[in-house]
């Protein structure tokens, strides 16, 4: 007698199940953007997409900054995917020695439709970069100038000369390589890792909330160390490391590389471990 009630509760959650698939965008569209920016009075580049990847390469020979953005979206048709991807555009805009390049769409139109910029970008090597997405990861190479970068969710990797680094995601792991002196990399869920090639005094900040604190020290480091976990262990296995002191059952350590002086790292993860290596 209860079968049929039972047997209705199912049809009518399968059909509001199909009415939601087939609700969203299906059609995908996309199209490739490229173009090149003079480079000769730019000392600035910023990039920003709030869907996508950003790649930055920096050469030390380039003259111009080559743009190469990967627009997609999708749509209930074909037509209409096409219609839509006519929406999607890069901004690029010079601010006297700054290049800005922006991803724009109408947000509340294409708020379903899964607008996504992927940008490879080609640059001089000297100029300062500024990397932006909410949902993408970021990768920056070869680039001697400042490197700045953001992401919600996605991964960050940079490698290279650049003298002052700051990353941030929230969601994702963040690595660092290269002989910056002044490195700020943090990370709510994933893993921070950082190698030093520098040689003489560096001031960085390494955090995770979530994840593992990873250092490796190839270079002639000379600072004041301090690492600490709530949950995790602290362990020191780098030639030169000199353990001034380690507490809490080994969640707490400070010590000095090289010489120490005035340059200091200060590693913290909440949840996880402290590696330097």
């Amino acid at each position: 007698m209860h079968a049929k009630p039972h047997m209705h509760t199912f049809a009518i959650l399968g059909f509001v199940s199909l009415a939601a698939a087939c609700s969203w965008p299906q059609h995908k569209a996309s199209r490739l953007v490229t173009f090149e920016v003079p480079a000769a009075a730019l000392q600035r580049l910023s990039c920003t997409t709030n869907n996508g990847d950003v790649k930055l390469v920096g050469s030390p020979t380039a003259t111009s900054v080559t743009v190469r953005a990967e627009l997609s979206v999708r749509g209930h048709t074909a037509e209409e995917a096409e219609a839509n991807l006519q929406l999607l555009e890069v901004e690029r805009a010079v601010d006297g020695d700054a290049l800005r390049l922006i991803a724009r769409f109408p947000e509340r139109t294409l708020a379903r439709c899964s607008p996504r910029f992927d940008f490879t970008i080609d640059l001089p090597a000297r100029l300062a970069t500024e990397s932006l997405s909410h949902n993408g990861d970021i990768a920056v190479q070869g680039v001697a100038g400042a490197a700045k970068a953001t992401t919600h969710n996605g991964s960050i990797a940079l490698a290279g000369d650049s003298p002052d680094v700051q990353a941030t995601s929230h969601n994702g792991d963040v690595s660092w390589r290269g002989s910056g002196r002044r490195v700020a990399l943090t990370t709510h869920n994933g893993d921070v890792e950082a190698e030093f090639a520098a040689s003489g005094e560096v001031q960085a900040d390494l955090s995770s909330h979530n994840g593992d604190v990873t250092l490796g020290l190839p270079g002639a480091v000379d600072a004041l160390f301090a690492a600490e976990t709530s949950n995790g262990d602290v362990r020191l296995r780098a030639s030169g490391t000199d353990a001034v002191g380690v507490g809490r059952g080994r969640r707490t350590a400070t010590g000095r590389l090289g010489k120490g002086g005035n340059g200091q790292i200060r590693a913290t993860t909440h949840n996880g471990d402290v590696v330097v290596k």
